[in-house]
């Protein structure tokens, strides 16, 4: 096999091991079935048997040893969007009562607090 024709071949690999990597963002009850999909994808293509046994065995099975609960992320995402936005509401409620004053400075905010 010439190098091009390997190197052809290891990034194909590598382009398709990381959508493994995007199982991490899917909900926790989804990723079995997101697992499924993408092992039957690529079942007709050598060198992912090997691979996909060893991940499910590490990363999927119940008595895996990394437990999907320790790996996703879907739920913390979620989590940080919404406390993101709590941020951003208080930002937005603080210079309002401070008419837009910034106060970056915690002494200059308990002054502001304690005028309000």
């Amino acid at each position: 096999m010439s190098s091009a024709a390997q190197n052809d071949q290891a990034n194909e690999f590598a382009f398709n091991i990381h959508k493994c990597v995007e199982l991490a963002y899917q909900s926790s009850e989804s990723i079995e079935e997101c697992f499924k999909h993408l092992k039957c994808e690529f079942e007709q293509k050598n060198g992912f048997e090997k691979f996909f046994s060893y991940f499910q065995q590490t990363f999927i099975d119940p008595t895996a040893i990394f437990p999907i609960d320790f790996w996703n992320i879907h739920d913390s995402l979620a989590d940080s969007l919404k406390m993101a936005d709590d941020v951003k509401y208080w930002r937005d409620y603080f210079q309002k009562i401070f008419n837009g004053e910034c106060c970056t400075k915690l002494n200059v905010f308990i002054q502001k607090l304690q005028e309000f």
